[in-house]
């Protein structure tokens, strides 16, 4: 009997030991024995174009509690197995964080047995899957692609869009829930029907409104949806703040997936419904009222407005691939980022203009991501062709000076060769990792030219504002964030809002440019040179006084010369505004009104500010001699200007300044009232400025135009018309050619009125 217990003893103890070991020898492999990166790709099959890898999930076999045990497997796009698209960011989820990861943050999957290290988002969605997915196979990209291969990166990138399209589901990833997340899911829920319902009648009708203040309890009502509370739009800027949303990446893989399924942490919430707030919170002007009634705009508020933004691009863009819901796609397509009439349809460089104006903005780990990212969009959209350039014309470096002058001469060669070899027109989007940033915007933007036909995309171009990409001509935009809205691009498309073609070229005249090198030769006309120059729209915040615009408007005859039907206040107001009211252009009578009222209460601000400075009442109406000038030149006087009088009287009205003798004006016993009626009707105008004058400045010309163009023009710059573009551009002279300051807009020039009748056009060299 003892000889038994001996014996029992010894194989429980074996066992226990076996156990202790295997269970120590887990721990140590996860901890000390595997390397980092001690998965190897070389140990794979290389992939053809037409293969991808997929990861196969194991949650009943874990390498330790936590890492997960996953398999990887390669199979053909033709007959794929059912699998989930994992959309998630690289660096933290959530806004107003630090950006990157630390490589010491990363945590371990194991890939066979071999430790592989992800990114934390990337794991916690890994480990969502494994708890909660159906599905035994998932695809990731910081996985499933070699990243340290550029060869493989290419390849994979571009056949990207299909495999968002194939996958059964796209699981959209924004990191872990806060405590605010399911109350921002509740309410985007409970406002997604009449948000859906509002955007369609806003715009039917084309009729968008002025900046609508959110805490204004009142302000929900009257579209019929509850009233939310500053603690309600806290909760928002958890979902709308969270940094997926404003990727690039994000941009082709919402608009190709079948099936989106958003998750943040254990909370699920529609796309569909996100989307459609979002873009309520847009057409409602919500998003413009956050910043202009606040007293101060907090982060969240910023981050709130900046994802919204980015989810209607979003929104827009996935209605734009897939077509559902007829309705809704109407209304869509008065979201215009376009750049004139006539680009509805068309190759792929016009449709990437337009996939680049609508993720401004949006980042990346690799700016050359900014292109690469919509290529899957433009084989969907426009399968059936690479582009209507000839191979001749394609090749570069050729003969007639078709250069596209890479830097990368090595590049240029195999490119020209691969032209040569195809006997067809090159592809200028495909993704390339092995070109430089310079060289991936230098060679999309001369595609969307040579594929065109037009030189649109000089309204987009210019080196007056800050540009990420270094060593482009300036002609060539790299899309940055810092640039405007082209003065052709609304917001809002509607059939009153009439387009723009300063130009107004036949075909053979916008055709006749041709590239030399990083040059673009084009047809030009000179319409003046810039003779002084007004208050940006940034000064115009930082509380300047307008004097520089009052002094300027002084070089322009009171009657408008290009416009006789118009006083020159008149034409300045309209300039500021592009000319329109978000909904018709001309704009309407009303935001001329509405300008007269945010002037007078501009000025009444900086006023009131000297005045508390410890300047007297009659020091600071002095400094408004140049606007009483030009008010009282006026006809009738003040028509838009307020004179002196007028600003003495509200000093008076509001208690800052005593009444003078026998004026008959008295204080206000209702301050409140006058001041939210001042306000009020200076909101409309302070709406569409908002939009339209960002990173610009006015200015008029030698011979009495008045426009505006970037914020930095100089005085010596010449304004230009070329041939095929749409806007008047903002020219610099260096030497022998001229540099892209930017486009412009030019009151009274702006249907071709100065390039018709028997005009010559002259050849000028742009670099």
């Amino acid at each position: 009997m003892s000889r038994f217990w001996d014996v029992w003893i010894i194989r429980w103890t074996g066992s226990f030991l076996a156990r202790c070991l295997r269970g120590i020898k887990h721990r140590i492999a996860g901890q000390f024995l595997y390397q980092r990166h001690t998965f190897k790709y070389q140990n794979t099959k290389p992939l053809r174009r037409s293969q991808l890898r997929l990861l196969r999930l194991h949650p009943a076999r874990l390498l330790s509690d936590k890492i997960p045990y996953l398999t990887l497997e390669v199979h053909d796009l033709a007959i794929v197995p059912p699998y989930t698209a994992l959309s998630y960011t690289w660096g933290p989820p959530l806004g107003g964080t630090k950006e990157r990861y630390e490589e010491s943050e990363q945590q371990a999957v194991s890939i066979g047995g071999q430790l592989f290290y992800v990114n934390p988002n990337l794991y916690d969605a890994i480990a969502y899957l494994v708890t909660s997915s159906t599905e035994a196979r998932f695809w990731a990209d910081a996985i499933c692609i070699n990243q340290q291969d550029n060869e493989e990166k290419s390849m994979q990138l571009s056949i990207m869009g299909d495999i968002y399209r194939l996958a059964s589901r796209t699981l959209i990833w924004l990191g872990h829930a806060t405590p605010n997340t399911a109350r921002a899911a509740e309410l985007i829920t409970s406002l997604s029907a009449a948000a859906r319902r509002e955007v369609l009648r806003i715009t039917s009708t084309g009729v968008y409104g002025e900046a609508t203040n959110p805490f204004d309890p009142s302000a929900f009502e009257r579209y019929g949806m509850p009233a939310l509370t500053p603690q309600d739009w806290h909760a928002l800027g958890d979902i709308f703040g969270r940094r997926y949303f404003g990727r690039v990446w994000m941009m082709q893989e919402v608009a190709m997936s079948r099936n989106l399924v958003v998750v943040c942490g254990d909370v699920e919430i529609e796309w569909e419904h996100i989307g459609i707030v979002a873009t309520f919170l847009g057409v409602a002007n919500f998003l413009v009222g956050l910043l202009l009634h606040s007293t101060k705009v907090e982060q969240g508020q910023l981050l709130l407005l900046k994802g919204a933004v980015h989810v209607v691009g979003l929104f827009i863009t996935r209605f734009w691939v897939e077509g559902r819901d007829p309705e809704l796609l109407e209304a869509v397509r008065r979201f215009n980022w376009t750049l004139s009439s006539g680009e509805e349809g068309g190759g792929r460089g016009t449709v990437l203009i337009r996939f680049l104006q609508a993720t401004t903005g949006f980042a990346g780990t690799d700016y050359r991501d900014k292109v690469f990212s919509c290529y899957g969009l433009l084989t969907a959209l426009v399968p059936d062709r690479i582009d209507s350039s000839t191979r001749e014309s394609a090749t570069l470096g050729g003969e007639n000076s078709q250069s596209l002058g890479f830097a990368d001469q090595e590049a240029l060669v195999a490119t020209n060769a691969a032209v040569e070899e195809a006997d067809q027109p090159v592809d200028w989007y495909r993704p390339d990792y092995k070109l430089s940033e310079a060289e991936v915007f230098m060679r999309a933007c001369r595609g969307i030219i040579e594929e065109s036909g037009s030189l649109n995309l000089l309204a987009l171009a210019g080196h007056s504002y800050p540009n990420v990409v270094d060593g482009l001509p300036s002609w060539a935009p790299d899309f940055a964030p810092a640039h405007p809205p082209s003065i052709h691009q609304p917001l809002f498309q509607h059939d009153a809002l009439k387009t723009l073609n300063a130009s107004k070229t036949s075909h053979d005249q916008s055709s006749t440019h041709f590239f030399e090198g990083t040059k673009l030769h084009v047809a030009a006309i000179k319409i003046g040179e810039i003779l002084r120059v007004g208050n940006s729209w940034t000064e115009t915040t930082r509380k300047k006084l307008f004097v520089e615009t009052a002094e300027m408007l002084r070089h322009v005859s009171p009657i408008y010369p290009h416009r006789n039907t118009q006083s020159r206040t008149e034409a300045f107001w309209r300039t500021l505004v592009l000319d329109q009211d978000l909904s018709s252009r001309p704009a309407s009578a009303d935001l001329g009104r509405s300008f007269r009222a945010f002037f007078s209460l501009f000025l009444f601000g900086r006023l009131v500010d000297l005045l508390q400075f410890g300047l007297t009442v009659k020091e600071v109406l002095r400094l408004l001699t140049a606007v009483d000038d030009i008010a009282r030149s006026e006809d009738p006087p003040a028509t838009f200007f307020p004179d002196l009088a007028e600003m003495h009287m509200r000093l008076v009205h509001t208690g800052f300044a005593s009444a003078p003798r026998d004026s008959g004006w008295t204080r206000t016993s209702k301050l409140d009232k006058y001041m939210d009626d001042w306000q009020a009707a200076a909101r409309g105008f302070e709406t569409v400025a908002f939009h339209t004058m960002q990173f610009r400045r006015p200015f008029v010309t030698e011979r009495g135009h008045v426009g505006c163009g970037p914020q930095d023009i100089r005085e010596g710059d010449g304004v230009w018309i070329v041939a095929g573009c749409p806007s008047p551009l903002v020219l610099r002279r260096d030497g022998e050619a001229w540099r892209v300051v930017g486009e412009a807009y030019v009151h009274g020039v702006m249907d071709g009125e100065a390039v018709s009748g028997d005009v010559e056009w002259g050849n000028i060299c742009l670099f």
